[in-house]
């Protein structure tokens, strides 16, 4: 219940992010166009969790990992005619700052995460996915602790940023 109550405030409190994000800068195209889905989750609404009274250790964990993230945006493109078209062309896109971190080839989908660091921080953090008719590209920024990002993703059940465990493996 604690979960669902945290992705819901998420979802309710959604709003204008300040930082400028990959997806505002080079992909605003895709931020509005009207057939797709967007999510866009603000400084505010991640500083207004961190201020909440945690009452168990996945809260406290929760907490800290949100009350350094600037923002999040979401991209979706369900039942798209192309996706691989789309994802190559977002690639393709990608400012030279950022790098490959971890690449997921699966049967039906791909999923390509990357980073923009800077010194050891993770400022950053791209997902780029590809189904068989759903095109996905997630922008989380702010000061990423991709650790952290893994272990929230997993105990909310995030669908996709789960994949960072596999950072832990090589």
């Amino acid at each position: 219940m604690k979960k669902a109550t945290a992705i819901l405030l998420f979802l309710m409190m959604a709003g204008f992010i300040n930082a400028q994000s990959l997806i505002s800068t080079t992909f605003s195209d895709y931020e509005s166009n009207e057939d797709y889905s967007r999510v866009s989750i603000s400084k505010k609404m991640f500083s207004i969790m961190a201020n909440l009274n945690p009452e168990d250790e996945d809260e406290k964990e929760l907490i800290n990992t949100v009350s350094n993230l600037d923002g999040l945006k979401i991209i979706v493109a369900d039942s798209t005619a192309n996706p691989d078209k789309m994802y190559k062309e977002t690639l393709n896109r990608m400012p030279k700052r950022f790098e490959e971190l971890l690449t997921v080839n699966e049967k039906s989908e791909k999923i390509v995460f990357m980073i923009d660091e800077k010194d050891g921080m993770v400022s950053e953090l791209i997902m780029v996915l590809r189904g068989e008719d759903q095109f996905v590209l997630l922008d989380l920024f702010g000061k990423i602790d991709l650790k952290q990002i893994s272990n929230l993703s997993r105990k909310m059940n995030i669908e996709h940023l789960d994949q960072l465990e596999k950072l832990d493996e090589n």
